[in-house]
């Protein structure tokens, strides 16, 4: 089974600091020649400039990955704040139907009237 790569930065780094942990101990125990020490010098800020670089990688990738995500939240929260906009003034429409429809089917009904009294049509409600 393959192990996520946000583990094996983990261990690798934790790897990494035992290793620099028990360099400490060897460079304090002073049962070194002060060119091992030198030795352990080096080997310490090049474990240093590693564990520097795999945090700073992995730090970009996720906030590339983080960058990636904010992108398609925002995408996603623009069409459901556009849909609700459209439901919104769908159900204003009908509300306000609903609130004038005397009105409403009076303003037609005049409409009719005029038309039938100018003979523009014939309703055939006149005698």
């Amino acid at each position: 089974m393959p192990v996520p790569e946000s583990h094996t930065k983990t261990l690798e780094i934790e790897v990494l600091r035992q290793i620099t942990d028990a360099l400490h101990r060897a460079a304090d125990r002073g049962d070194r020649t002060e060119s091992k020490l030198d030795d352990i010098g080096n080997i310490l800020h090049k474990v240093d400039n590693r564990l520097t670089v795999i945090e700073n990688n992995s730090l970009d990738r996720e906030v590339e990955r983080n960058r990636v995500s904010i992108a398609n939240l925002d995408k996603r929260v623009l069409y459901l704040e556009a849909s609700n906009l459209r439901r919104e003034g769908a159900m204003g429409i009908v509300e306000w139907g609903v609130k004038n429809w005397p009105a409403i089917i009076g303003f037609f009904i005049l409409i009719a009237i005029i038309l039938e009294v100018t003979g523009q049509i014939n309703i055939g409600v006149r005698r």
